[in-house]
């Protein structure tokens, strides 16, 4: 999927992701493969914690995704990245780039998340973490974009974008 979303920035040209659970690893592969064409990503309880094996979908061999990304140094062992020291290695398609996970206050998913935006900023990113009741939305899951308050979730996560984005406009 982040291969087939790359080859379609490569026609449409930049844009902001904005990925939700199972989708969330292919928001940070495809920055991976068009840093240039991302602006940023807004991570709905991308999937996780890092290095987790996922039931019926699979392992995070490479933390937060289960494909390899290109981290500098490169790193051929997956298993190499869980005992690095912070700074050992970095994803410089990441460095830069504004990056939001969002959580939803009575989500399962939501502990996933901040395990997640630390494994990508020990790696050089600059994660912020959006706790939804932080901003008044209250009582949302993980399908909170289904929700009856699923306008109040997303005003947060827009403004946050504007902030981020507003000098390229």
């Amino acid at each position: 999927m982040a291969d087939r979303t790359a080859a379609l920035l490569d026609r449409i040209g930049p844009a902001i992701l904005i990925t939700h659970s199972a989708s969330g690893p292919d928001g940070w592969l495809i920055a991976d493969r068009r840093p240039h064409l991302v602006k940023a990503i807004a991570a709905v309880e991308p999937m996780g914690p890092p290095f987790a094996l996922i039931p019926n979908i699979g392992h995070m061999r490479w933390g937060a995704t289960a494909a390899k990304m290109q981290f500098e140094p490169m790193v051929d062992d997956p298993e190499v990245l869980r005992d690095a020291k912070p700074g050992t290695y970095r994803l410089p398609s990441l460095a830069g780039l504004p990056i939001l996970v969002v959580t939803a206050e009575a989500s399962a998913f939501a502990a996933a998340s901040p395990p997640t935006a630390d494994f990508l900023n020990a790696f050089g990113a600059s994660v912020e973490v959006l706790a939804l009741e932080d901003h008044g939305v209250r009582g949302n899951g993980h399908g909170l974009i289904y929700e009856k308050n699923s306008d109040a979730a997303l005003a947060p996560v827009l403004a946050w974008l504007i902030r981020q984005t507003e000098h390229d406009v």
